[in-house]
């Protein structure tokens, strides 16, 4: 089984047109870096999903393809001599469909391992303490993420992301040490934590949730909060 242009274009941008680099319209228009995450990470999540989905679809099929001839074969096989040569046709005929979707699937999974360590880049934590409030917030991350001045973030309470969430903007990041400082300009909830989550927040009207492991997690980039960009 073949996957369909709209998959095959996906597969394609997911692994060789979205990256961490500076995002320039006419030499990275696949960058997420210098502000390019608000014109791909919609698309790049939109294309993540159309894989997903396609690989589910794919391997579906193959089960089912190879069931149904695994039973022709054995009814011909049964009634004739002459219909074995039919069966083993038949069955190298199903090896080889899926050994094609085998390799379809081998490079979507491909494409999506990129596209995860894409993500994983605009994801952190951090056991900094900080005041929930208003303002800057210094704190200190993994190292070489790929975080950039003027991103919009969320920092989050890691373990009640929905109740106390701060959201702001990156002043500095600096990626050898991981040391960060974010200009927060809006805030839900109160108190001082030393367990945060730290991920870009979305241009189309929200503040991702977070779960335990952002960088593979769907649900933690399409479950918005109630904060824009």
């Amino acid at each position: 089984m073949s996957f369909n242009t709209i998959v095959r274009d996906a597969i394609d941008r997911l692994s060789s047109l979205y990256n961490n680099s500076g995002y320039n319209p006419s030499t990275n228009p696949g960058g997420m870096g210098f502000g390019g995450h608000r014109e791909n990470f919609i698309p790049a999540l939109q294309d993540l999903s159309t894989v997903t989905e396609a690989i589910g679809d794919a391997a579906a099929q193959v089960a089912e393809d190879t069931a149904t001839t695994s039973a022709n074969a054995a009814t011909v096989a049964a009634n004739t001599a002459s219909a074995t040569a039919s069966a083993a046709t038949a069955t190298t005929g199903a090896a080889t469909a899926t050994t094609k979707a085998a390799e379809a699937v081998a490079a979507a999974e491909t494409a999506v391992s990129t596209a995860n360590n894409i993500l994983g880049g605009l994801s952190a934590t951090s056991t900094t303490s900080l005041i929930v409030g208003l303002g800057t917030k210094s704190l200190t991350v993994q190292s070489t993420k790929a975080f950039k001045p003027g991103m919009a973030v969320t920092v989050a309470y890691t373990p009640t992301p929905n109740v106390v969430k701060m959201l702001g903007t990156i002043l500095t990041y600096n990626v050898s040490t991981g040391a960060m400082t974010v200009d927060i300009g809006d805030v839900e909830g109160t108190g001082t934590y030393a367990d945060w989550t730290i991920a870009i927040a979305l241009s189309d009207g929200g503040m991702p949730d977070v779960p335990s492991n952002p960088a593979i997690s769907l649900t933690f980039y399409s479950n918005l909060g109630p904060w824009g960009v």
